[in-house]
This record gives structure tokens, C-alpha cells and sequence, in this order.
């Protein structure tokens, strides 16, 4: 935005420097033209001193007028050149923005990745820890399962040979 303001500027200035610039040839055109067309003295035409003087007050006045419009045309020049600096200051500081944007954006993305990777390692370690749960209570549910089915079957055992023994004892 301040980089479109600051091309605005210059185009302006620009177009003031063109516009002085071309009426400062005119002048000197016009001046030119007027040296041009002084009247060559010679021995038949008659020598007109008002007409001399009015007219080399003419040009002197024009060439006064030159030296104006140059010192006008050296002034748009300067705000010209002032206007480039600024459009290049103006460039300048959008490019620096842009550069300090992306740069904040690619820390942002590796935040980002980086948390996204913790947490996909966090759930990772929850499934694997309740797995390992599972699988121990697993373990522990068996072997639970395994002493009662023993020990029952070592009562059944044990009341079994009682009973024998008992039947026997009877016989």
C-alpha cells in the first residue's frame, strides 16, 4: 500500500520534471528561432535602433525566462530523484515484511509439525502402555485362571481321595 502510494508520487514527479523539461526546449527553441531571425545589417537596409533595442530586450527577457525555467526544471528533478529514493525505501521495506512474514511462517509450520508430532508420539506411547496393560492383565487373568482350575482341581483331587480312602476304611 505504501509501496502504491510511493510509485503515485514518483509518476507525479515524474511527470512534473517531463513537463518543465519540455517547456525549457521550448524556450530555447523559441530563443533560438528569435537569434534566427535577427535582421542581417548591410549596406542597403536601414539601420532601425528602436527595433534593435526592442528586440534584444526580448531576448533578454527570454533567456531570463530560460534561466528560470532551468532552475524549475533542477528542482523537479531533486523532488524526481527524492520521490525515486522513497519508492526504493517503500520496495525496500515491503520486501523486508515479506521476508520477516515467510520467515515467521516457516517457524510457525515446524511449531506446528513439531507438535504434531508430540502428540502423535503421546498417543502412540497411550496405545502401546495400554497394550502392554492388556496384555499383562491378560497374563495375570490367565495364570489367576490357571491356579484356581489347579487349586480346584487339587480340592476335587483331594476330596476325591479322601473318598476313596473313606470307602476304603468302609470296606
Amino acid at each position: 500500500m505504501l509501496e502504491d502510494l510511493r510509485d503515485q508520487e514518483f509518476a507525479l514527479a515524474q511527470g512534473r520534471h517531463e513537463q518543465t523539461r519540455l517547456q525549457l526546449e521550448a524556450l530555447e527553441e523559441h530563443y533560438s528561432r528569435t537569434l534566427a531571425e535577427r535582421p542581417v545589417v548591410d549596406g542597403e537596409a536601414q539601420f532601425d535602433a528602436p527595433a534593435i533595442q526592442s528586440r534584444e530586450r526580448y531576448l533578454e527577457a527570454v533567456r531570463v525566462r530560460i534561466d528560470e525555467q532551468e532552475g524549475r526544471v533542477e528542482v523537479a528533478r531533486l523532488i524526481l530523484e527524492e520521490k525515486r529514493l522513497a519508492r526504493v525505501a517503500a520496495k525496500q521495506a515491503r520486501e523486508a515484511v515479506s521476508r520477516l512474514r515467510d520467515k515467521d511462517f516457516t517457524d510457525y509450520q515446524a511449531e506446528s509439525q513439531r507438535k504434531t508430532q508430540e502428540s502423535l508420539d503421546e498417543i502412540g506411547s497411550v496405545r502401546f502402555a495400554r497394550q502392554q496393560i492388556a496384555e499383562v492383565l491378560q497374563k495375570t487373568e490367565t495364570t489367576a485362571r490357571q491356579r484356581l482350575k489347579a487349586d480346584a482341581d487339587a480340592t476335587a483331587h483331594d476330596s476325591h481321595q479322601g473318598a476313596d480312602q473313606e470307602g476304603r476304611k468302609a470296606a
